[in-house]
């Protein structure tokens, strides 16, 4: 059975790191794209000036929105065996999530769910601080293991899904994973080799790591969720196989193009 195709989409939040790209790969497929934003004036990184004029391409006004179908930036912490509805805030950032499938499901609105597991861009923004001289990455458990998967590749499998809608299923969940799984000591090794930059390593405790991700502007219960999380996860692994395979092998399968290693990404976004 062949898929399902829409030659017009519309894209929320094509500022980010992901949604730009999705922008970008839906109208590389064909689709009229438009962009949703709240402020239209905003730089959109992952699109040219020559795209957003492009007649046929991208173009962002006020619009009327009928929604067909949509496709939905997840979150790995929302698993595959788990009820949506027995999801409690004590897992905030899954429980948040999983809020939106579930009103998706009860509107009827057929839907895929992106599930991405830990962005490449994670250490960057959540334990670098550029203020301090050298550069200071702040690191609580350096044993931990992350996928690092690179939002570009997120943003073309969520452009490809979009316009080419995978399976005729009212919902449907896609795991995303990068291709090698590294400890954050690994990671900030891997930063520091590839850009040459000398970066301090700082072990912070989890109450200063709290106070930490407040102060750059995670909400409290965030904060909290993800520093717990990073204790957690020295125990349980998230990456059971052939979970993590099938993951990693989903890039492919739906973009068409091999997933970005952690080297290749900080080679191409990190080395100002």
């Amino acid at each position: 059975m062949s898929r399902l195709k829409y030659d017009n989409v519309i894209v929320f939040g094509p500022t980010g790191d992901v949604g730009g790209v999705v922008a970008q790969e839906a109208s590389r497929r064909g689709a009229r794209v438009w962009l949703a934003m709240r402020r239209i004036n905003a730089t959109i990184t992952a699109i040219s000036e020559q795209d957003e004029k492009t007649e046929n391409s991208i173009a962002s006004r006020q619009i009327f929105l009928i929604q067909k179908y949509v496709v939905f930036l997840s979150s790995f912490n929302v698993k595959p065996e788990q009820d949506l509805r027995r999801i409690t805030t004590d897992d905030f950032i899954a429980h948040v999530h999983a809020q939106v499938e579930i009103k998706l499901e009860d509107l009827n609105i057929s839907h895929v769910a992106l599930r991405p597991g830990m962005f490449a861009s994670k250490p960057f923004k959540q334990d670098l601080d550029t203020t301090k001289t050298p550069w200071e990455a702040s690191v609580t458990y350096g044993d931990i293991l992350e996928d690092s998967v690179s939002p570009a590749d997120v943003g073309r499998v969520g452009g490809a899904v979009l316009v080419e809608r995978p399976s005729i299923s009212s919902k449907e969940a896609i795991y995303l994973c990068g291709p090698q799984l590294l400890t954050l000591n690994q990671l900030w090794e891997t930063v520091i080799g590839t850009s040459g930059r000398e970066i301090k390593i700082v072990r912070p405790t989890l109450e200063e790591k709290i106070a930490e991700l407040t102060g750059k502007g995670f909400p409290a219960p965030l904060a909290k969720n993800l520093v717990q999380g990073m204790a957690q996860r020295r125990h349980v692994s998230l990456y059971p196989e052939p979970f993590y395979t099938q993951a990693v092998e989903n890039i492919a399968k739906y973009s068409g193009g091999k997933p970005t290693s952690f080297a290749d990404y900080v080679a191409s976004q990190y080395l100002g």
